[in-house]
């Protein structure tokens, strides 16, 4: 099976939240994207648990990348609490 990184299969098979087309207010806006970001937020957790012991690299990046990922979940959760 060859890759397909096409924006259309990439974003079909994420398995992250959906978004329907059309005008949506700030409130849904908002509260999709602090879904979404909890979604990535537990993925990252559960890879660093998975790359611990056999890789601590990568580790290591997962655990970067996951705090930016949870100060921007906390921002955008701020900002639905406003």
């Amino acid at each position: 099976m060859s890759p397909d990184g096409r924006a259309e299969t990439v974003g079909k098979e994420s398995g992250l939240p959906t978004f329907d087309e059309g005008w949506h207010s700030v409130e849904d806006v908002t509260a999709k994207i602090v879904e979404t970001l909890a979604v990535l937020i537990a993925r990252h957790r559960a890879r660093i648990a998975e790359t611990s012991e056999p890789d601590p690299v990568t580790e290591d990046l997962l655990i970067g990348q996951t705090a930016r990922l949870e100060e921007a979940h906390w921002m955008w959760q701020a900002k639905q609490a406003a």
